[in-house]
């Protein structure tokens, strides 16, 4: 597996993203302790509220967790998540050194849509990414799904559909 990333504008979500996708490839852990990627979604000069939702399956939603990479903390001003049964979670946790703010969801997530909020200030520069994980509720690795562009030709993409490091005979993505 061979990864990309542009040197002139290259920023921390993308180098996350590198080393996130070589242990999917290879897990160095046991499947129960591999986080699966569920949302990744960048956002760039915003100034509005940014609402979203993703779906948590019966595979997935141990130790669930939203991510929110900035590049200034000032920028993002309300983070919260809604879990299927409207329980509200807005206890951010922050690590400023890395520059991303988080929301862990404790125990078991709940299955089915949760939704998300996020208020960002107006900005021409500023940036923000936003990365929903879950590790697996057993020892099964969740099935994923990866996109990719073989020839970097517009609409022309491939999927993937994985288990762990295997690939699922017969699945197709559309």
């Amino acid at each position: 597996m061979s990864f990309f990333v542009n040197d002139c504008n290259a920023k921390n979500e993308e180098l996350n993203d590198v080393f996130t996708g070589s242990l999917a490839f290879q897990p160095a852990v046991p499947s129960k302790d591999l986080k699966a990627l569920i949302f990744d979604q960048k956002y760039q000069n915003s100034g509005q509220v940014i609402q979203g939702q993703t779906t948590v399956d019966f595979t997935i939603g141990n130790e669930l967790t939203f991510r929110v990479d900035y590049s200034l903390k000032s920028h993002v001003t309300y983070f919260a998540v809604i879990s299927p049964s409207v329980i509200s979670y807005s206890n951010v946790v922050y690590d400023d050194s890395s520059k991303l703010m988080k929301i862990e969801i404790p125990g078991i997530a709940q299955v089915g849509e949760w939704k998300f909020t996020l208020v960002v200030s107006t900005s021409t520069s500023e940036y923000i990414n936003l990365i929903v994980t879950s590790k697996p509720k057993s020892d099964t690795a969740p099935i994923t799904v990866d996109c990719f562009d073989p020839k970097l030709v517009p609409r022309r993409f491939v999927g993937r559909v994985m288990q762990g490091g295997n690939p699922i005979i017969g699945a197709s993505v559309k």
